[in-house]
């Protein structure tokens, strides 16, 4: 059942970066250099009304693009287009030359040398702007189809691990385990709780897989709150900063807490249409940042934690309905001639394990075959449903009358007898024929009793 589940999930489309929304807080860098005389007017006023950030100065991590406007004339201009485009300082970075001096072969030299583009005199900003678009949009588009395709194989990989375990807590153990692991994360774990609880159960931690079953306090986490509450996808990218975290970082300050998380992103996880609980990631100042298509591909396993509690919720009701059937007898409610003998084997354990006593009260329920003959099994069946709800009413009260005694729910074999066997009341002292006695007498007084309308039923 659960290998299906993975199969389905792995056959199903992922969901998009579009599907979880993260405020869009990049923008792309762009390094002018060359000569500041021969920049077009206006340039940068254009580049930083488009949204990207522009800097003269390199710094330490490598920019998005390099603008490169060299002087008139300049000698040996495919030369430094080749060491701008190879020198390890930019990180590879796309050279975009503009040539507003010089022959237009200049355009092909510098393209040969290791240029991206190069735009010729005169030169129009919004052809600028547009051609960086276009380049972002090509560049983005094959980030995309690669972490797709990184996101396949990964879930293709979790998916061969999964299959081999048999437990649900294994597999939520190797879904934190290989999330944690593939973005690098300080904290993943599983939570399950619901709407308006105020505690939480962890089920499965990353960074600590021996904590099974831990129940936390959710007022330390806003952010599972609010996930469970709105039943969306929280993403953090700063706790210190964050409105949602106002007021446990004044507790952090009261206590004069030291916390070194950074972002954290809350995925609830739905089961049967209800939210039950939270894939939970935190990252640490100097973790790597959280993208979209990470929340994405962790939603992903989010629910695939839902499908894996759908299949437990499922196969345990299959399991108490298969109980229920093999240990109540439909007819009196009652357990039946197979819970009796799990019940004997039992007893008779537990009495010569600890060299205890126990009492076996038998009912004989008088003129049933006569009720059977004369008024049809219908009426009999009647018959045993209203004495066993007597008997099981008299049983689940009469432990008060012996403190000591220990009397179960009776049972009726499936057979049609004019006798009924009831399970061992059993006694943890010697005194267990006394209160086998009390038991059947509270019984009888039970039955006698009640109210009837027509000749009267014995219980022997």
């Amino acid at each position: 059942m659960l290998a299906w589940a993975w199969a389905e999930l792995y056959l199903a489309p992922a969901p998009s970066a579009d599907e979880v929304v993260l405020p869009d807080l990049f923008r792309h860098r762009i390094l002018l250099l060359g000569s500041p005389a021969s920049r077009p007017e206006g340039l940068e006023r254009v580049l930083v009304r488009g949204g990207f950030q522009v800097t003269e100065t390199p710094s330490v991590s490598p920019p998005d693009f390099i603008l490169y406007t060299p002087d008139a004339g300049a000698p040996n201009l495919a030369d430094e287009v080749r060491t701008l485009a190879t020198q390890s300082t930019y990180g590879g970075a796309p050279v975009f030359v503009l040539l507003t001096h010089g022959p237009a072969e200049a355009a092909t030299d510098v393209l040969l040398a290791g240029a991206r583009d190069a735009l010729v005199a005169p030169i129009q900003l919004p052809e600028l702007r547009a051609r960086l678009d276009a380049h972002i949009r090509a560049r983005t588009e094959a980030r995309e189809a690669q972490d797709a395709l990184r996101a396949r194989d990964l879930l293709f990989d979790i998916f061969q691990e999964v299959s081999a375990a048999v437990r649900a807590d294994e597999i939520f153990q190797t879904l934190v385990r290989r999330v944690g692991q593939a973005f690098g994360l300080s904290h993943c774990s599983l939570v399950l709780t619901a709407p308006g609880d105020d505690k939480g159960r962890v089920v499965a931690v990353y960074e600590n897989p021996a904590i099974r079953d831990l129940r936390v306090d959710l007022g330390r986490y806003p952010e599972i709150q609010e996930a469970i509450r709105t039943e969306r996808p929280v993403v953090i990218h700063n706790v210190h900063e964050d409105p949602l975290f106002a007021t446990i970082r004044q507790h952090w300050n009261q206590q004069q807490i030291e916390v070194n998380v950074q972002a954290a992103v809350a995925l609830p996880v739905f089961v049967q249409g209800r939210a039950a609980g939270v894939f939970f990631l935190r990252t640490e100042k100097g973790d790597p940042q959280l993208r979209a298509a990470d929340v994405a591909f962790a939603n992903t396993i989010a629910q695939a934690a839902a499908r894996v509690l759908e299949n437990e919720e499922r196969r345990s009701a299959i399991y108490r309905r298969q109980i229920s059937a093999g240990t109540t007898d439909e007819t009196t409610g009652c357990a039946s001639l197979d819970a009796l003998d799990r019940r004997m084997r039992d007893e008779f354990e537990r009495a010569r394990r600890y060299s205890l006593h126990f009492s076996l009260v038998l009912i004989d329920i008088d003129h049933l075959r006569e009720i059977n003959d004369r008024l049809g099994h219908t009426a009999g069946d009647r018959v045993l449903g209203e004495i066993g709800a007597i008997l099981a009413r008299a049983a689940a009260t009469s432990s008060s009358g012996c403190a000591r005694c220990s009397p179960v729910t009776p049972s009726a074999t499936w057979a049609r007898p004019t006798r009924r066997a009831f399970p061992p009341a059993w006694s943890p002292t010697r005194t267990a024929k006394r209160c086998g006695r009390k038991i059947s007498s509270r019984w009888r007084r039970a039955r006698s009793n009640r109210p009837r309308a027509g000749p009267p039923t014995a219980l022997r």
